[in-house]
């Protein structure tokens, strides 16, 4: 049951936890007027955490730690049913919420408090107490103990932070545009799983987003028709090592790292084909940048990756967009060529709110959809078929650095139609003379610009805050 008066602070609740918590006890007493009396008597002390309360005979221990202070902590039950413990609340629903009020930790073992939660590498009991801690957590256990762990994240996780697990990340046929990532956790090395038959390129950066002004290394594996690994430093030749075939059609791990200004890269596990040390590094290294020449090709991000958006400081739900490279996700979470397409976002922007509706390895056709564009004075659709604009209509001042404003396009067989806001009379409505299909829509602004979505219709852009949903 819940007890309480009305003041911060003065509830306390003993839902399922029957027993007597056998904690650090500040004072005892017989309350003759009940259990109010107790809840009543813990408020007189500062340090007071919760209390025991035996029904049969009024007895109340005020309590300086919690059940779930230590997670070795149990209820005592051995005097039967007559004994509760109760945890302060902070106000009466405080609990009401918590997705493990009806799990085991908290039906079995009375640890149904907030204070239960676990951050990621805390230790732990059961799963929900990482569940309420982190998103997509768990409570792993050894071999050599069945009743504490480590909150750890899910197998398709990693750790961002304590409190957040953000989902591991993959990409095929990513020839269209360079992929670029932000380094968190002050790592200076990564491992990642490639696929390409040549030239799989990365580069280092200064900055967390890549434009004109950015230092770089530029690491190239299977340069010269998968012959030769080089590096560069701002466009110039550093090294350069003969690696004939070191790119294959299987999986292969490879680690590149950058310590102390020594830039390496090889086989995981084995020494490094290319290493080179550098007098003046680059630094700070903050950005990293993924490229493949080639169409069949595939990467698995490693860990400590994030988009250089995330994350952001705009508002949840929110991709940034540098307007130098895209932003791409499947249409469809099968990744199949789709016909029908209802595309909804928010954009803020000075001009330029692109969208571009595409293939996944070559993007052939792909079409080109741009509000705001000639500095914000036109709404514009352009085709990669004829290479020029297919239509224009003049609208000055449709997007907005100022605030985000809405927009929507329809795609229905070959009819393409492009409107703004909650008004169903599209801007353009255009007719292609032959069936098109797309399995990936890509997002992104004027080069040199910040811009700002929301997308509305197609979670997929926010539910991977660390990669493209491909």
């Amino acid at each position: 049951m819940a007890v309480g008066v009305n003041c911060v602070g003065s509830f306390a609740s003993s839902v399922w936890r029957t027993g007597r918590f056998n904690g650090d006890v500040i004072a005892t007493s017989v309350e003759k007027y009940g259990l109010m009396s107790c809840l009543g008597n813990c408020q007189k002390y500062s340090n007071c955490t919760g209390f025991n309360y035996q029904i049969t005979t009024k007895s109340c221990e005020i309590l300086s730690s919690a059940l779930c202070d230590n997670d070795t902590n149990v209820l005592m039950t051995d005097e039967g049913d007559t004994w509760r413990y109760y945890d302060l609340l902070d106000f009466a629903t405080q609990e009401y919420d918590m997705t493990y009020r009806e799990k085991s930790s908290c039906t079995e073992a009375g640890k149904c408090s907030a204070k239960c939660e676990r951050s990621i590498n805390a230790t732990c009991t059961h799963d929900e107490q990482c569940m309420q801690g982190a998103n997509n957590s768990i409570c792993v256990k050894s071999a050599n103990s069945s009743i504490t762990g480590n909150c750890q994240c899910d197998q398709d996780y990693w750790a961002y932070s304590a409190t957040r697990c953000i989902h591991k990340i993959s990409y095929s046929g990513f020839v269209w545009s360079w992929i670029n990532k932000r380094i968190v956790n002050s790592m200076c090395n990564v491992t990642f799983t490639v696929k390409a038959p040549q030239d799989f390129q990365i580069r280092l950066m200064n900055n967390d987003d890549f434009n004109s002004g950015v230092k770089t290394y530029m690491i190239r594996i299977g340069h010269a028709t998968n012959t030769k690994t080089r590096l560069d430093k701002a466009g110039t030749l550093i090294s350069e090592v003969s690696t004939p075939a070191i790119l294959t059609n299987d999986f292969q791990n490879f680690t590149l790292s950058w310590c102390n200004g020594i830039i390496s890269v090889g086989r995981q596990g084995q020494p490094p084909v290319l290493s080179y040390t550098d007098p003046l590094p680059i630094k700070p290294i903050t950005g990293i940048g993924f490229y493949s020449v080639a169409p069949n090709n595939h990467i698995f991000f490693p860990h400590n990756l994030v988009d250089p958006y995330f994350p952001t400081s705009e508002s949840t739900g929110v991709v940034r967009t540098n307007g130098y490279d895209y932003h791409k996700v499947k249409l469809l979470p099968s990744g199949a060529p789709t016909t029908s397409i209802n595309f909804t976002f928010e954009c803020k922007a000075p001009r330029d709110c692109k969208v571009i509706f595409g293939q996944l390895s070559n993007d052939y056709p792909y079409y080109n959809i741009i509000y705001g564009s000639y500095t914000n004075t036109r709404v514009s659709l352009w085709g990669s078929v004829i290479r020029n604009w297919i239509k224009e209509v003049a609208i000055s001042g449709i997007v907005s650095s100022a605030e985000f404003r809405k927009f929507w396009i329809s795609i229905e067989g070959r009819t393409f139609k492009i409107g703004k806001g909650d008004d169903p009379t599209p801007i353009i409505n255009w007719t292609e003379s032959f069936d098109v299909n797309f399995t990936h829509v890509s997002i992104n602004n004027y080069g040199g610009d910040l811009g700002y979505f929301r997308i509305l219709s197609h979670r997929q852009f926010h539910d991977y805050p660390n990669g493209g949903y491909v």
